[in-house]
């Protein structure tokens, strides 16, 4: 079973983050883990840890946190919930490594209200250490779980987990009954510095593009060949020297109800989500979901009963 964290500090912005898990949580019959931190007094002069103040947070965190699963359990999910004491960032982090959890739903800010910031800091301290899927949504774009994730772009680059990913935005598209746009952005062949663009370079230029893009569109075929036909599928491949503002431009001019896209390569700590996600989650408005791993983002043995083994056997009948 998928399971999926959302860290809440009371905060009506934080909690708009629940919609996105309710819609995941009913498309794929996932759990909902509600999660709450209090942080113990610290300073000079701090009052001791079991003092009045602190024990009075902490029992109405946990009344809030209990409240919001019942009104989740009478929508019908599976939803449980659980407080950990200390800073809030470690706490979601340790929570979602000893939990198992798939996917991990935040908002960019909570109570910090970092409107005239990016991101808060609870959420930049996550993002840049966490191992896992992360759904991001901006608190002040409004969200229908109902009508959920009606318009669907999935940005891919080629890898095996890019795949992955455009396998997961079409089971949310199919999900939905809802529309999926696959975008294949062709990184523009860049010269080196000081090397003068004349005639040869630039035909050369060219030549590279071709070749990426006809091996692209290979990959993109082999893609969709995947896809379940009921899902009404568009596919478009751009040349581009700026990634981030071609995937940005995309979801604008579609509409989308969410982007979904793998982790880059990185470093091999298993931090970090590459420098293109890495840049989308610091500024895009959209619902933004970024998959680890075919491994972190769902576990495999689920994913493939619920999808790839159903679109295997439906190639093998044909």
């Amino acid at each position: 079973m998928i399971r999926i964290l959302v860290p809440l500090d009371g905060s009506p912005a934080a909690e708009m983050a629940i919609p996105h898990a309710v819609a995941i949580a009913r498309a794929f019959s996932a759990e909902v883990k509600l999660l709450g931190a209090v942080e113990e007094p610290g300073g000079t002069f701090a009052a001791p840890v079991n003092s009045l103040d602190w024990q009075l947070s902490k029992l109405q965190t946990e009344v809030y946190l209990s409240r919001t699963a019942e009104i989740l359990e009478r929508r019908g999910l599976q939803v449980g919930w659980e407080l950990r004491e200390g800073d809030p960032a470690q706490a979601i982090l340790q929570y979602a490594r000893s939990s198992d959890i798939d996917i991990l739903v935040m908002t960019r800010y909570g109570t910090g209200d970092a409107r005239q910031f990016r991101l808060g800091g609870t959420v930049q301290k996550v993002l840049s250490t966490s191992a896992n899927s992360i759904l991001l949504v901006d608190p002040d774009v409004q969200f229908d779980p109902v009508r959920g994730y009606a318009k669907v772009v999935a940005a891919v680059d080629g890898s095996q987990c890019s795949e992955w990913a455009s396998a997961f935005a079409a089971m949310t598209a199919q999900a939905f009954e809802g529309s999926l746009q696959v975008l294949r952005v062709v990184e523009a062949p860049v010269l080196p510095e000081g090397t003068p663009l004349t005639a040869e370079t630039r035909r050369f230029l060219e030549h590279i593009t071709r070749i990426a893009k006809s091996q692209a569109n290979l990959q993109l075929r082999n893609m969709l060949s995947t896809i379940p036909p009921n899902v009404a599928t568009t596919c478009s491949i751009v040349s581009s020297d700026d990634v981030v503002h071609t995937i940005e431009r995309a979801a604008a001019a579609s509409d989308a109800d969410i982007v979904i896209m793998a982790a880059e390569d990185t470093q091999g700590d298993g931090s970090g989500y590459g420098s293109v996600c890495d840049m989308l989650l610091a500024r895009a408005r959209f619902p933004l979901l970024v998959l680890r791993s075919e491994a972190a983002a769902l576990s495999t043995g689920h994913f493939r009963s619920v999808y790839l083994d159903d679109t295997e056997a439906r190639a093998d009948a044909v």
